[in-house]
This record gives structure tokens, sequence and C-alpha cells, in this order.
């Protein structure tokens, strides 16, 4: 096993710390009545369950454990379209690298989602490899435009860069809308 190096752990503390940003935003923007949330491989340090309070939180996984509502795969055409569930905002958050096929993923999300509904997606770039392995892709801010070209309105991709190193993003966030 490879120990992580110093870059390497100050890289995770940047990812969380902007996740866990972007995660009070959502839930102060999106904690409503009636208004339904997914989550996409709950991984993160924090149980969105005790946070959202108001809206309708499910959670969606490829692995079965007890704490997810739906067990899917999100390239799975048949699995995603036996959900019959359809929410406002879909997180997925560190996930997108690990699935066989993004362009895919995105098509059975956008199946999910609301007209107008918005996908908040948070993907490494210069970052280790890690778990849950497979760890497959890295995607540029140019690549993320292509995976949302074709039923995606991108709202917003925000960089953030790697100390002392230019043009090598730590990770992007990006808020896509379906059309």
């Amino acid at each position: 096993m490879h120990k992580p190096s110093e870059f390497d752990k100050k890289a995770l503390k940047i990812l969380r710390e902007n996740i866990n940003k972007m995660l009070d935003e959502i839930i102060s923007q999106y904690d409503k009545q009636h208004n339904e949330i997914l989550e996409i491989g709950p991984t993160s340090n924090r149980d969105l369950s005790l946070e959202f309070k108001k809206a309708t939180l499910h959670t969606l996984d490829i692995v079965e454990d007890t704490k997810i509502t739906f067990k899917a795969d999100i390239c799975n055409y048949e699995e995603i379209h036996q959900i019959s569930y359809r929410y406002d905002v879909i997180l997925l958050f560190e996930v997108l690298e690990h699935v066989r096929d993004p362009f895919r993923a995105l098509e059975c999300l956008n199946h999910l989602l609301r007209p107008n509904g918005l996908l908040y997606i948070s993907t490494p770039f210069n970052f280790r490899i890690h778990g849950p392995l497979p760890d497959n892709w890295r995607f540029t801010i140019h690549g993320l435009r292509v995976l949302l070209s074709n039923g995606w309105e991108i709202e917003k991709i925000k960089t953030f860069e790697s100390p002392n190193r230019q043009l090598m993003p730590i990770q992007y966030i990006t808020i896509a809308r379906k059309i």
C-alpha cells in the first residue's frame, strides 16, 4: 500500500473543504418542502439525512448498503429507469471518475432529473488514484464541457488550482441544468 504524500494529504483536505462548502450552499438553498434531492455514492464525511430537514433526500449507490435508498449502477439504463422518482437536485461528488462510461452515466442521471433540475458534480484532476477502485478518469474543463454538451446547460464550472502549479487544478466543481 502506498502512503499518501504530503501533497496528497493537502489535496484531499482541499477537496473535502470544497465539497463541504458546496454542500452548505446546497442545503441552505434547497432544504425546502417538496424538494427532492438525490445523493449518488454517499461517501461524504457528513450524513446529509441529518442536514436536509425539509427536503426529501434519497441516496443511490452501486454497492449494497442498508443506508442507501436505491442500489443501481448509474451507467445502467434499465436499473435507472426502474426508479420512479424525479429529482430537483442530484449530487455527484467524486463519483464520475469511477464509472465505466461517464457519457452514459450523465444520460441516465438526466433521466432522473425534473425539467430544469440541477446536477452538482465534483471531479478531482490533480489527485492520486483512489478508491473505491476502479478509478478510471480525470476530466479537464474541456472534457467536462464535452460530457455535458448533450441534454445539459452548464451554469458554472469552478476550478480549484493546485498550489504552485498552473493549469493542473486539484478539482473542478460543476453545476449543470437539465435542458
